[in-house]
């Protein structure tokens, strides 16, 4: 049975906090950029008793929008939540490779599919969009249709309209402001913390909305 909105954001602000995810300090991203804060999910498939209740809240999403035909991880760290959610619920996994093997088929995709399949594009945390964008590509590549791509985690920076100028539909478990706000609440975060976090977001909105009307006005090109 699908859980509320406000519920399953408590159940991943609980297991952020007694899984010890969320961290605090200077961390670069994937994208090269620097954060306040980082969700380090890759601790989770060694803590099954949280890991067993994410999966399942990440296979109830994949009911509620729509179950795919397959589904894919974005390497690396979405890999292990993409094939957890695979077997949970019954379906056929694609292994998408960061990079060409140079040894035995050397292939970037393993897996028995049929072109023009769907699938569905699962990540651990979204940012910017570019992990799994790159994934899409490859997907694409091989002849298979992307039904939509979900994350445990949207930090709200530029994934989702990355996304939906690529017409593919987002569906994010959760999203950190929410989840920050769920936090704070329970007393599992400081006063500061919330705001170190608040304020990176906000900094990226205003940022972003600045691009995005530069654009608009013709002063950037495409």
């Amino acid at each position: 049975m699908w859980r509320p909105e406000k519920e399953i954001t408590d159940l991943i602000a609980d297991i952020l906090y007694k899984s010890g995810s969320l961290l605090f300090g200077e961390f670069k991203l994937s994208s090269g950029k620097k954060s306040p804060y980082y969700i380090d999910l890759g601790v989770l498939p060694s803590k099954p008793r949280y890991f067993k209740v994410l999966v399942s809240l990440m296979s109830y999403k994949l009911e509620e929008v729509g179950v795919p035909q397959y589904v894919a991880g974005v390497p690396v760290r979405g890999l292990c939540v993409a094939l957890a959610i695979a077997y949970d619920k019954g379906l056929p996994f694609i292994i998408i490779r960061d990079k060409n093997k140079d040894h035995g088929t050397c292939k970037l995709i393993e897996g028995d599919f049929t072109e023009g399949s769907s699938v569905a594009v699962i990540d651990d945390v979204a940012t910017t969009g570019a992990s799994i964008s790159k994934t899409i590509d490859v997907l694409e590549a091989h002849g298979l249709r992307i039904k939509y791509a979900s994350a445990v985690i949207d930090r709200e920076e530029l994934a989702s309209e990355v996304l939906k100028r690529r017409g593919v539909p987002f569906y994010p478990l959760v999203r950190i402001r929410n989840v920050v706000e769920v936090m704070f609440r329970k007393g599992y975060i400081s006063q500061s913390e919330k705001e170190k976090i608040m304020g990176y977001l906000n900094k990226k909105r205003n940022s972003e909305e600045l691009l995005v009307k530069t654009q608009h006005s013709g002063f950037a090109k495409n």
